[in-house]
């Protein structure tokens, strides 16, 4: 099994925050959804460095989620970024130990903008 970091952004104006809620557009939802699609796994769990409420936008987000699929990085990194909406972005995608933990290990990111 692989563990796949992610760095992503977005537009949160159209979100009900990160983490998944029944019939409400999340990020969490939204992401995973892309991962499936993909990689043709099912069962996915996408896992944050922290959460966003309702409208909060991000930029350089880290996530992790971890995977039975053999796509090399560089595809992982342009087919999410294909199966997503314009309002969400994956900027840099990595294969990481399977130890890493985006929620505990994340310390934090910055981009120059």
């Amino acid at each position: 099994m692989r563990n796949i970091k992610l760095i992503l952004g977005y537009d949160g104006s159209e979100f009900c925050g990160w983490q998944t809620q029944p019939r409400e557009r999340t990020v969490q939802t939204t992401l995973e959804d892309a991962i499936r699609k993909l990689t043709g796994v099912q069962k996915v769990h996408a896992n944050a460095s922290g959460r966003t409420d309702t409208g909060v936008h991000a930029v350089g987000q880290v996530v992790n989620f971890h995977t039975s699929s053999n796509l090399p990085i560089t595809k992982i990194l342009r087919g999410l970024n294909a199966h997503l909406p314009e309002d969400v972005v994956i900027s840099s995608a990595e294969e990481v130990s399977d130890e890493f933990d985006a929620n505990r290990h994340a310390c934090a990111s910055f981009i120059a903008m």
